[in-house]
């Protein structure tokens, strides 16, 4: 389904399962399908609604003049939650859905029951790797399109060792949507 939010841009929601509700945000530069083994076991027993963020899987892309902060994203989840008339939810969120639960729980703890935060920082990057991630962000930005290049620098940091080396099923298909990314997202995927 998508709910309409900001100047009436729809994000997309899967709801799957009956039962306490569990939200789940996924790591940058997926989308809410990352999610489909855990979704399919805990939709036995829970209400999971995953989220693409803006210019990720079926969601809309942002404009120009429209801004992403981690204040703004977070109020999208609470928007979200109360258009399905959700009062208190589990929440689950990877890397950059980390950082968005580090920061509900900070502003809105009376909205979240349970906490699972995996491999996210809420702090500052150091310089060399911010310096690192502004470069490859530019360059997509210049380009309009992830090339194989930088999708072969970019797809291992979303791996462990073993998978980059192996180069598995998960490694080639990330690897494939990183080089088959939209134009018209770029600028949000960018701006996130």
């Amino acid at each position: 389904m998508y709910i309409t939010l900001r100047k009436n841009k729809k994000i997309k929601v899967n709801i799957l399962g009956e039962g306490d509700p569990i939200i789940f945000i996924h790591s940058y530069l997926w989308d809410s399908n990352m999610w489909e083994p855990q979704l399919k076991e805990l939709s036995k027993s829970f209400k999971c609604i995953s989220i693409d963020l803006w210019g990720h899987g079926e969601s809309d892309f942002l404009n120009k003049e429209d801004t992403c902060s981690l204040k703004e994203l977070t109020e999208d989840i609470i928007n979200i939650a109360d258009q399905l008339n959700i009062k208190q939810f589990d929440y689950i969120g990877l890397s950059v859905g980390a950082m968005l639960g580090t920061y509900l729980a900070l502003n809105y703890n009376n909205r979240i029951k349970k906490l699972v935060l995996m491999d996210g920082y809420s702090g500052d990057e150091p310089i060399s790797t911010q310096e690192k991630y502004i470069n490859l962000l530019n360059t997509i930005e210049h380009l309009k399109y992830i090339p194989e290049e930088l999708a072969n620098i970019i797809t291992p940091m979303f791996f462990s060792k073993n998978e980059g080396n192996s180069k598995g099923i998960f490694y080639r298909n990330f690897k494939n949507e990183l080089m088959n990314k939209k134009e018209k997202n770029i600028d949000t995927i960018v701006k996130l």
